[in-house]
């Protein structure tokens, strides 16, 4: 998160995301929250902050949002997202081993895109709770009955809502990959 910036100080602004790049960002506390997933990390908890990709990201974001550039940071925290493995939300009724459903229990989780999905997560969850249905997305698939025994969903990856729809890198030229030119790792 980076220290607080008068052009951050307005009432509202909508979060943002490269999709390409894995990055997001929006307001809060006055500065700018922003995140990435590293396509190379080690997968597991994550422990330690890579300082390099870091600054990758940071020049990235600077591109986007030249105020960014130079701005301090007040917080840097590493964090380890769990998905589905379609990445997909998880919303639908409880069920047993058995493929049973378990009454009056309902499921929900944004499966790793909680900034992105978190609200339209609960609304859907509050709706199913008190009514059984929802006009907010088809949740036909979103059950955890599309999950086999051993965890696999018979359901496609959404290209979308992967980490990483295109690995692009930022290269330290400070110009942004083309989908077409070769990645750059951070260095």
């Amino acid at each position: 998160m980076t220290e607080p910036h008068p052009a951050f100080q307005v009432e509202r602004q909508a979060m943002a995301f490269d999709l390409s790049g894995g990055l997001y960002w929006r307001l809060e506390e006055g500065g700018l929250l922003f995140g990435m997933s590293n396509p190379d990390e080690t997968p597991g908890p994550a422990r330690t902050i890579d300082w390099a990709y870091l600054d990758a990201m940071r020049r990235r974001l600077a591109h986007f949002l030249p105020v960014t550039d130079g701005l301090e940071l007040r917080k840097v925290w590493a964090a380890t997202i769990d998905y589905t493995p379609d990445h997909l939300p998880i919303l639908g009724p409880a069920v047993k081993a058995d493929g049973s459903i378990i009454e009056g229990v309902t499921v929900a989780s944004a499966g790793g895109h909680g900034m992105m999905w978190g609200p339209a997560v609960a609304r859907v969850a509050a709706d199913l709770a008190l009514t059984g249905t929802t006009d907010v997305v088809d949740t036909a698939d979103l059950g955890l009955d599309r999950f086999d025994a051993s965890g696999r969903s018979r359901l496609a990856a959404d290209p979308i809502a992967l980490p990483f729809p295109e690995k692009l890198a930022f290269p330290s030229s400070g110009k942004l990959a083309s989908p077409s030119s070769p990645s750059e790792k951070a260095s």
